[in-house]
């Protein structure tokens, strides 16, 4: 699976043509399903890679990305749940393939989503093209299982916060006491 939205990487054509060249550098080992924004459509159609979802190949070239419609919240993780690995620039797909321990590749430079790389499930990989399909492979050939969700990657973590509070409120027994950050950091 594919997916993009940085402006860096779909506003101009150039990048854009690049990455989807490091994508058909792949060389028919596994197609791509690429849910794609309608203003993005114009600037993908032409490329020689990309196959419209219910349409046939162009010419005799196996196509290798399959370009569909975007997906709501529920399809996409469907979706990135059945995926051998990802391709985003994305930091919420970054957290959402880690919790459901699907390999990811990240095409940028670096992630704000650390935790996914120490984690092991997500590797910053650039942007390079060349680099692309040597990564992709790397990961589908790997036969390590992925770990479970992190500690603490339950769900719960509106409860832990409310708990928190309630708990820091009762502690202190000042009828006075916000539940906001006091100077003091309490």
């Amino acid at each position: 699976m594919l997916t993009l939205h940085q402006p860096l990487h779909v506003d101009g054509p150039l990048m854009l043509s690049w990455l989807l060249d490091g994508i058909e550098a792949m060389d028919g080992h596994v197609p791509v399903v690429f849910p794609l924004p309608p203003s993005l459509w114009p600037r993908v159609a032409g490329h020689e890679l990309v196959q419209e979802a219910g349409n046939a190949p162009r010419g005799s070239r196996k196509k290798r990305l399959l370009c569909i419609d975007p997906l709501d919240y529920v399809d996409s993780i469907a979706l990135l749940s059945t995926a051998r690995v990802v391709l985003t620039d994305s930091g919420d797909v970054q957290d959402e393939t880690t919790l459901l321990g699907v390999p990811c590749l990240t095409l940028r430079d670096a992630t704000e989503r650390s935790e996914t790389v120490t984690y092991g499930t997500n590797r910053v990989i650039g942007t390079d093209p060349a680099r692309i399909a040597p990564e992709v492979l790397q990961s589908l050939n790997d036969s390590r299982r992925p770990p479970p969700a992190p500690l603490l990657w339950d769900g719960r973590t509106a409860s832990r916060i409310v708990e928190t509070l309630v708990g820091r409120q009762i502690v202190a027994g000042e009828a006075t006491l916000s539940l906001g950050v006091q100077a003091n950091g309490r």
